[in-house]
Parts: structure tokens; sequence; C-alpha cells
């Protein structure tokens, strides 16, 4: 399902054009509806639109206003691949890449935050936020398109180009020490989880799909009371 010829397709294409712009770290997201839905390139740009979370930083399933960022229709479904050499703000390449196909099957791959910030580091904090916000961007989602809430959903979430790295924390009251830098460079986890649910079980799906991660680093192992309030934080719109 997660693996089929289009993931790999997309896959294919956003891998080539991250490293155009000579970045190695990224998280990738996949998503594969259990059910059958057939939709139009116009009603999966509008949901895409409608399931943006705009708490923090670049949205999952960004929908750009700048016409040579913004999503295009294909035969399949819509894409969209936003790629800077050097942003304005931070002076660093970043990279983000979509695809959603009429099917509901969604492909993500971005460009870390980390990098933004920070030399060869990976944020706890950041990490769970991002995820946190994947689930979330997928119950509005194929809510929006129709999806009834008994159906099934297929969530997997990779982060690769961390040899090298440590785990440390984003900052304000979120402290950590940081880890030795891990050898591993790829951390892969994958939950199936029903459309209507998401929300409900959201602390714990983020816990699942993140401690095979920081367990990568020194043995890492989060507290359930700090996934708690980080996710429930931002479910709320506040990021921490």
């Amino acid at each position: 399902m997660l693996d089929d010829a289009w993931f790999a397709k997309e896959a294919s294409a956003a891998t080539a054009g991250i490293a155009k712009v000579k970045l190695l770290g990224h998280m990738e997201l996949r998503l594969s509806l259990h059910a059958e839905i057939n939709k139009s390139q116009l009603e999966l740009l509008n949901a895409a639109k409608a399931s943006q979370i705009r708490t923090f930083g670049w949205p999952i399933g960004l929908v750009a206003t700048r016409e040579e960022y913004g999503p295009r229709p294909y035969p399949d479904g819509i894409r969209t691949e936003i790629s800077i050499d050097q942003s304005a703000m931070t002076g660093r390449p970043s990279y983000d890449y979509w695809a959603l196909r009429s099917n509901g099957d969604f492909y993500l791959l971005q460009s870390l935050f980390e990098d933004d910030r920070a030399e060869k580091k990976i944020f706890f904090n950041t990490r769970i936020v991002r995820v946190t916000e994947s689930l979330m961007f997928a119950s509005k989602l194929y809510s929006t398109l129709g999806v009834g809430p008994e159906t099934r959903l297929s969530v997997r979430v990779t982060h690769r180009g961390l040899a090298g790295r440590e785990l440390t924390s984003a900052g304000g009251n979120r402290f950590i020490w940081p880890s030795t830098p891990t050898q591993a460079d790829e951390s892969r986890s994958e939950i199936v989880v029903a459309v209507g649910s998401i929300l409900e079980t959201i602390v714990d799906d983020v816990r699942r799909l993140l401690a095979p991660l920081f367990m990568l680093f020194d043995f890492k192992e989060l507290n359930e009371a700090v996934y708690r309030d980080i996710v429930e934080r931002f479910v709320k719109g506040e990021s921490t």
C-alpha cells in the first residue's frame, strides 16, 4: 500500500529535488486510505487548502499563494514543489514537495526545520510538533474529502540524513542534555488508525511514530507526559 508505484515515483522526484539544493536531512510522510475514493483535482486542491495547520512554520501540505510554488493539476491528482536555494530569512536552502492523489494517497518530503537553525541537530520538540501536525493535517484532509470516520488509514513517517546529528531541544523551557551523534542515518515508523479517531489517539500515535527515532540517540526514551504536554498544546494552537 505505502510502497506502491505511485509512492515510489513521488519519492524519486522529491529525492532528486532536495539533492539539487544540497540538503540531506528530511522528513517523509506517506498516507494511504484502506478504502477507495475518487476526487477531482479541484476537490483535492480545496481540501488541501482547508487542511493546513498554520501554528508552526510552513504548514504540512502548504498551498502557496505565489504562482511558481502553487500546486499543479496532473491526471492522477495534484502536486507541488517549493525549492529555495537561499531563504531571505535564514540565508539557507529549504525544500518542500507534496502530492495528493485522486484516491486520497498523500506524499510529502520536506527539509528539516533544524537545518535552518543549527548544524547537525535534531530538536526533539520540533519533531513532536511536526508529527502532531502531520496527523492533524490527515484528520482535516480526509474529513474534508468526506471519508467515513471508520475508514482505516496507514501512516508512515520517515526521517533520513540523521547520521552525525545530536538530539537536543529547539530551546525555550524544553531542555534535554544533547546526545552523542547517532550513527544511524534513517528511522521509519508506521501505524494504522481510523480516520475518525486520529485526534482521540494522537498523543499515543505521535509517541509510537517517534519513539524509534529518539531511541537512536543514546537510547533516549521520553516520558509520556512530555509527549502529552507538547502534543496537547499544539492541538490547542501553541507551539512549544
